[in-house]
């Protein structure tokens, strides 16, 4: 997609189940990528070091409509 307003990136905007979307920044290490994928893969609840990595707020409202509007087109 393109820019979703959050600059501490790689960004991740997932749903794991619930009617929420979880907003993801500063993915960079290939241990929080292992992390998320097994999550995602086994449908289990994201870990200690991924909840840390959580938008909160106004920038996560912004990622979550700017990612659904990507997704429409």
């Amino acid at each position: 997609t393109k820019c979703l307003g959050i600059c501490k990136g790689p960004v991740a905007v997932i749903h794991l189940g619930s009617h929420d979307p979880v907003v993801l920044s500063r993915l960079r290490k290939g241990k929080h990528r292992r992390s998320l994928l097994a999550a995602l893969l086994a449908l289990e609840p994201l870990g200690e070091n991924l909840k840390r990595r959580c938008a909160k707020g106004g920038k996560r409202r912004s990622a979550i409509r700017k990612a659904q509007r990507a997704r429409r087109k």
